[in-house]
């Protein structure tokens, strides 16, 4: 009787397992059917289980910053003294972007002087520029008998005597051709065209245009000393 008994506790402990096995089975089942948002699945499927449902961090676009150019209709009439580095910075010569304070050695290759016949008192040099073995300006060379004369500061260039000539000369889309009505839209009118740095005379440094052929300047000087 008392094995008859042990036996119905045996079997019914077995049915019970059976039953909460299974539920345990149905439940997994149902887990690994729940969908997972695109958000929070996982490119790779060999990523353990416990790390599913982190969000995947959206990587952010790092834009590029727009390169600052300078326009030069954004200066002001009688306004291009406090702009004048920023004007000195996109001088061409004969195709060439040059840089102040100018040596002969930035001009490189292609540009050639030869000396004036009045030469100054002292160590500065006068001298006519060449392109090619075409003369296109006019210079002083500051202290230029002394030393290496390619390395000495160009203090002042002068074009347009030489205007019949087909070099390539601009001053921030400024030159020899360059109607005097558009040079008063661009940089205003100043008293007998020069435009000194910071409107003082003393800084050693200015625009100077001058004389009139067919509307435009006949003369754009630039001075540039240390």
């Amino acid at each position: 009787m008392k094995q008859g008994r042990k036996a119905v506790k045996i079997c019914l402990a077995c049915l019970l397992f059976i039953l909460l096995t299974g539920c345990q089975q149905e439940k997994t089942v149902q887990e690994q059917q729940i969908p997972v948002p695109e958000e929070y699945q996982l490119e790779d499927p060999s990523i353990p289980d416990w790390k599913r449902g982190t969000k995947k961090k959206e990587k952010k676009e790092k834009k590029a910053k727009p390169k600052e150019t300078f326009d030069p209709m954004k200066i002001s009439k009688g306004d291009l003294e406090k702009n004048f580095e920023e004007v000195m910075k996109h001088v061409t010569i004969c195709g060439k972007k040059v840089s102040f304070p100018l040596t002969l050695k930035k001009l490189g290759k292609g540009f050639t002087i030869k000396k004036s016949s009045y030469q100054p008192k002292g160590n500065d040099v006068m001298a006519d520029l060449y392109y090619k073995e075409e003369k296109i300006a006019e210079l002083w060379i500051d202290n230029g008998k002394k030393g290496n004369i390619k390395e000495k500061t160009i203090s002042y260039i002068n074009f347009g005597a030489m205007r019949n000539s087909d070099f390539e000369f601009n001053i921030c889309g400024v030159n020899l051709e360059t109607p005097w009505d558009h040079i008063y839209e661009l940089w205003g009118k100043n008293e007998n065209g020069i435009f000194y740095k910071n409107g003082n005379k003393k800084s050693g440094r200015s625009i100077t245009l001058s004389g009139t052929v067919d509307g435009c300047p006949y003369w754009i000087k630039l001075f540039y000393r240390k």
